[in-house]
Order: structure tokens, then C-alpha cells, then sequence
């Protein structure tokens, strides 16, 4: 009876929300042209006991690069997440470039000189993986009798959709092919004749070619110095001068000399 009670004030009950975390895993590999994902190894942590999520990672990478092993959950049953404050940790995806070792090399050609350019288009390829394709160029010429280099000027490695990832693949080797044009091979000889003694000198100016014979448009002249008179017989002797245009260094060069007798 010694107190006296004024209107009542009620209290308040706050229940906060918990908080929660949700974590894919982190996963790398080689560039192969496939998709890299991580379904397992998803992580939760904070739930009540009993309670909880199904997590499902979504992530992907296929080019070079990394990106984010994105996820999607739901609650299971018992659980409302609206009593959970939810972060999500997602793991990371990393494709690094491939060190499969890929070689090219452009193709090689010879033939005889003939006074046209000799080329070579087309490349030999090794190590290339299953379900790529490439696309390349070469870039050489020889003329002259001699050997140069086939470069390959151009490689680009093409994806099954033909998309260029050349750049996913850090050991790619270019090898030269080589263009030989060999010497042509010609045989010069002057003629053999021959005469009763007349008191004149026997002499005959022919020059025959053979082997693989002079190049289209090119060749020589002769001067056929040999002569006979007397009884016997004798080199017919002759020398030769490379026409305008061409170009002995070309060519390997045997002289045969004919007989005079008379």
C-alpha cells in the first residue's frame, strides 16, 4: 500500500538477423577451347543448426582470363531466409594460356633453274590439340640458283566456332622451309668432221646443246676457233659468251670439243 502504480510501458523483443556466408570454390586449368567450372567444394557457414541452403556454383571461363565462380542457392525446407542476412564469396575461375608445344613450318621446294621465281605455299603443323583449326600464309621467292628462306608469314589458330585464339597459346614455333633452285645443268659441243686433205683448211662453226639445255630466252654465243689442214686430226676449239640476260652463275657449264681430222 506504500507505492502507487502508473500506466505501464510495454518492452520490445528484437530478434536480429543472423548472418550467413556462402562460398564456391576457386578452380584453374590450361586453355583447351572448353569450359572450366567448379560445382563442388560450395561452402556455407552461420546457420542455425538444422538450417541451411543448397548452393549451386554457375561460374565458367573458357577464354584466357578469370571471372567470378558465380552461384545460386535456395533455402531448404525449414529454413527462411528472411531470418538470415546472406554474403556470398565467390571463388575464382582462372584459364591460363596453354604451353602445349605447336610447331609450324612452312613448306620446303626445289627445282631447276628456269629464270621463273620459285615459290611454296601451304605449312606442316604439329602438336595442334583435337577441334582446332588454323589459317597461314608463307612468304618466299628464288630465282637464281641459290637457296632462300620460306617464311611463315601469317598463323592464326581458329576454335571450333572459327573464332581466332592464337593468343590462348604461348608456344607456337615458326620454322622456315627452304627454296633451293639448282644450277641447270648444260652441255656445250662443238662438232666433229672430217675431209680428204685439199690443201684447205676443215673447219665447221656448229655448237650443239644438250643436258638440261639453256633456260627460255637465254643463252650464248660461240666462237668456233678450230681448224685442221694438214693430214690428222685436231681439237675444233671454241669458246663461249653468255647472251644479255643471262647469267652463267646459273648454270653449270661442261664443254665438249668435237674433232677435226683430216
Amino acid at each position: 500500500a506504500s507505492y502507487t502504480f502508473g500506466d505501464s510501458v510495454n518492452g520490445t523483443l528484437t530478434v536480429n538477423k543472423k548472418a550467413v556466408t556462402l562460398g564456391t570454390a576457386d578452380a584453374t586449368k590450361a586453355y583447351d577451347g572448353t569450359a572450366l567450372t567448379k560445382a563442388d567444394g560450395t561452402t556455407q557457414s552461420g546457420f542455425v543448426s538444422g538450417q541451411g541452403v543448397t548452393v549451386t556454383a554457375t561460374g565458367t571461363q573458357t577464354a584466357v582470363g578469370s571471372s567470378e565462380n558465380t552461384m545460386t542457392y535456395a533455402a531448404n525446407e525449414g529454413t527462411n531466409l528472411a531470418n538470415y542476412t546472406v554474403t556470398e564469396d565467390p571463388g575464382t575461375l582462372t584459364v591460363t594460356a596453354s604451353t602445349v608445344a605447336i610447331t609450324v613450318t612452312a613448306n620446303s621446294a626445289s627445282k631447276t633453274y628456269d629464270g621463273t621465281a620459285l615459290t611454296k605455299d601451304g605449312v606442316t603443323v604439329t602438336g595442334l590439340p583435337a577441334g582446332f583449326t588454323y589459317e597461314a600464309t608463307v612468304s618466299g621467292s628464288q630465282t637464281a640458283a641459290g637457296t632462300s628462306a620460306n617464311q611463315v608469314a601469317t598463323f592464326a589458330i581458329l576454335d571450333a566456332s572459327g573464332t581466332d585464339v592464337t593468343s590462348s597459346f604461348s608456344n607456337v614455333t615458326k620454322v622456315d622451309g627452304t627454296l633451293t633452285v639448282n644450277k641447270r645443268a648444260v652441255t656445250l659441243t662443238s662438232a666433229t668432221d672430217s675431209k680428204v686433205y685439199d690443201g684447205t683448211a676443215l673447219a665447221n662453226n656448229n655448237v650443239t646443246v644438250t643436258g638440261d639445255g639453256w633456260a627460255t630466252g637465254e643463252g650464248a654465243s660461240y666462237d668456233v676457233t678450230g681448224t685442221q689442214t694438214v693430214a690428222g686430226t685436231s681439237d675444233n676449239s671454241f669458246t663461249y659468251t653468255a647472251n644479255e640476260g643471262t647469267d652463267l652463275a646459273n648454270y653449270t657449264v661442261t664443254t665438249v670439243l668435237g674433232k677435226l681430222t683430216v
